[in-house]
Parts: C-alpha cells; sequence; structure tokens
C-alpha cells in the first residue's frame, strides 16, 4: 500500500524557469531561484535583490523572492505556491509581502498565476 505522499505526483517535473520568467515580467527585474524540494514541500528564493530596490536600498540587508509554504490540491493536479517578497533592514526587523499566487499544472505543464496588488 503506498503512502499519501508516494501517491503525490513528482514535484521535480515542476518548472522553475518559467516561473522565474513570469515573476521577472512582474517585478521588472530578473531573478533566478535557488530551489529545494523535501518531501511534499518546494522551498525557492531568489539571490539578493536589494541593490534593485532604488532608494531603499540602504535600508535592506536582503530584498529576496521566496515563498511561505505551498501545497498540492486534493485532485493532485496541481501544486499551488504564493510568491513573496522577504526582506530584512540593516537597523533589525524583517518583513515580506505576497507578490502573485502560482498554480503549477501537472498535466498542462504551465503556471497560471493570480495577482495579488
Amino acid at each position: 500500500m503506498k503512502t499519501e505522499t508516494e501517491n503525490n505526483p513528482n514535484l521535480k517535473e515542476i518548472d522553475f524557469k518559467q516561473l522565474e520568467e513570469i515573476v521577472s515580467n512582474e517585478i521588472g527585474t530578473p531573478v533566478k531561484f535557488k530551489v529545494e524540494i523535501k518531501g511534499d514541500r518546494i522551498e525557492f528564493e531568489s539571490q539578493d535583490l536589494s541593490s534593485k530596490s532604488g532608494i531603499m536600498s540602504k535600508l535592506y540587508n536582503y530584498l529576496i523572492v521566496g515563498n511561505f509554504g505551498g501545497m498540492i490540491s486534493k485532485d493532485k493536479n496541481k501544486y499551488w505556491v504564493p510568491v513573496n517578497f522577504s526582506w530584512s533592514y540593516k537597523e533589525g526587523g524583517s518583513n515580506g509581502t505576497k507578490i502573485i499566487d502560482a498554480w503549477w499544472n501537472f498535466e498542462d505543464k504551465k503556471w497560471t498565476i493570480q495577482h495579488c496588488f
């Protein structure tokens, strides 16, 4: 008998190059993701973008695009992930905000997004 995780789709099939292109277009600067698959979870984050933040760049230790969570849909056809800006201030403290919700479709092999701003 297979476990729940074994019945899940193969997360290694997800094309993060497509998502990099979508996010790069959304925020107006190129991003490259470092992706880690941990069981049925995915974690990703971009390079530090603080130098691209104009007058705010002097305030940030770092500014990245990444995710806070994600999950496989109940029908196992999609993987949902929230895509967020995350930052840390040089004077202390950190925060983040969602940019888009993204769904990878295992059948179509494409991302669809919903804007959050």
